[in-house]
């Protein structure tokens, strides 16, 4: 191979090798953001978990209110075994409520850390593939330019 050839198969190892860092930061930089959202997901759902037991507290204390002035209104005492029954079902209930609340906003959080440390890790092997991409290109081309 000539002056001119070795010149030309080191230019175009040089545009090869641009074109795979440029895809190989683009593939980290998508990866990247959709972990940023993932993490942003996370925190919103931490914080709808919050809001919903909060709402769910304030409903309580409002229907169990209502319940005893029910109650009062029909003479009945609440400290009578039906109408403390009555009570105390509808506080292991919500109960129950609150738990379903927590497990799935849980679960929910769980999933998009997951997710948002599944595209960190394809972060870091979009950069990776493209620093191997390019040492594998570089020594190929160096291979036919001067072999």
């Amino acid at each position: 191979m000539g002056l001119f050839g070795t010149i030309l198969g080191i230019a175009g190892t040089a545009l090869n090798l641009f074109g795979q860092k440029k895809e190989a930061d683009a593939r980290e930089q998508s990866a990247q953001k959709n972990s940023q959202l993932m993490q942003e997901e996370a925190n919103y759902q931490e914080f709808r978990t919050s809001r919903k037991l909060e709402d769910l507290a304030e409903y309580k204390d409002k229907l169990i209110a209502r319940q005893r002035v029910l109650f009062a209104k029909a003479g009945v005492v609440i400290d009578q075994d039906t109408a403390q029954a009555v009570v105390d079902d509808s506080l292991a209930q919500f109960e129950k409520d609150k738990g379903i609340i927590r497990m799935e906003g849980d679960f929910n959080v769980r999933r998009a850390r997951a997710g948002a440390q599944s595209f960190q890790d394809e972060a870091k092997s979009a950069r990776t593939a493209g620093y191997i991409n390019m040492g594998t290109t570089l020594l190929n081309s160096a291979s036919a330019i001067w072999g």
